[in-house]
């Protein structure tokens, strides 16, 4: 099993409406920074469309850019491209820019989309999404070679061509798919994936779409002792335990709102912050104990990737930015025990 990694999730969204974009950038942008500072490894981002309140990312690569200029270590990956919205060679054309961008610090986590409106916006019919999706994996892998290629699909079709420039590692090293189901999680095993679990996937869930990839990887004669597997938590951290759940309840409230606007029942009691943190799924207090938690969980589902979803919404960004800060000093005290 390779060594637990800690890494950052930023969704742009929770941010107040009013807010301009501008700020949200420039403070999302300082707690990269901070995240590469600090001893996190990776910094992913989410891609969002048409809703501020959603996010204000639509094509996370740009931002991706911007943030390489400013860092020296972490990867920086997309989680995730909304692969089936995009022709996949242009997709391919990208992808090899920023890798070399980069420095080599670029990863491409890839999903088929869930949002009817974003389908409807771009034009496609979200019943063809895993299939497209498939094929443009398909186009992504046949292009990375650098060597001349063609492609005939059901939904695309590429004419003789040659990807120029081409990617400085291999495509196993780079390309990550989002499962939330069995499907898509024998689909990352077939294509000798890295795999990407779901905020909220629940453990035995996890636990089975982890055995179905495990299985896809075998069968598909790929070795899966250096494949990634990687989950996301929110997490908040403050000098003591009390502080720390005094200052994340705006954001537990946040959520709590937002969940049960999306269908989710109600609590039995909703001023009992233990359920309510655990309805949320978010971990809360002292570094050492969130990064130990989160350090336990993962081991308990069988996870590579601790993955923190750390900027929260009805949070200063001075606490956020202290909070970042004590996780990497915890990170780092797990990773480097002195005494």
């Amino acid at each position: 099993m390779i060594p637990l990694t800690y890494t950052i999730l930023h969704h742009t969204a929770g941010d107040a409406p009013e807010k301009s974009t501008a700020q949200v950038y420039a403070e999302v942008l300082e707690h990269v920074i901070l995240a590469d500072q600090v001893g996190f490894d990776s910094i992913w981002f989410a891609e969002h469309h048409g809703r501020l309140e959603s996010g204000r990312l639509p094509w996370p690569l740009l931002f991706i850019m911007q943030a390489a200029a400013h860092t020296r270590r972490v990867t920086l990956g997309t989680a995730v491209t909304l692969l089936p919205y995009y022709h996949p060679l242009a997709v391919a054309e990208q992808v090899a820019e920023a890798d070399i961008l980069t420095g080599g610090r670029f990863a491409l986590g890839i999903g088929t989309g869930s949002l009817p409106a974003d389908f409807a916006a771009f034009g496609v019919d979200p019943a063809t999404k895993r299939e497209r999706t498939r094929e443009g994996i398909e186009v992504l892998l046949r292009a990375w070679p650098g060597t001349p290629f063609t492609f005939q699909g059901q939904f695309y079709q590429v004419g003789q061509t040659c990807l120029a420039p081409c990617p400085t590692r291999p495509a196993r090293e780079m390309l990550w798919l989002a499962a939330m189901h069995l499907d898509s999680a024998r689909l990352a095993g077939e294509l000798d994936m890295h795999l990407m679990l779901s905020r909220g996937t629940p453990p035995e869930t996890a636990r089975q779409i982890i055995a179905a990839y495990h299985a896809a990887l075998e069968q598909a004669g790929h070795p899966k002792e250096d494949r990634s597997i990687q989950r996301t938590w929110m997490a908040y951290a403050a000098e003591s335990e009390g502080r720390a759940r005094d200052e994340v309840l705006p954001a537990a409230h946040y959520y709590y709102r937002l969940f049960r606007e999306q269908g989710r029942p109600p609590l039995q009691d909703p001023d009992d912050l233990d359920a309510l943190l655990e309805y949320i799924d978010i971990v809360v207090g002292t570094p050492d104990y969130v990064v130990a938690e989160l350090a336990q969980r993962a081991a308990a589902v069988g996870l590579t990737h601790a993955t923190l979803h750390t900027r929260l919404p009805d949070i200063s960004h001075e606490r956020l930015l202290r909070s970042t800060e004590l996780l990497g000093r915890g990170i780092g005290r797990r990773k480097h025990p002195t005494g």
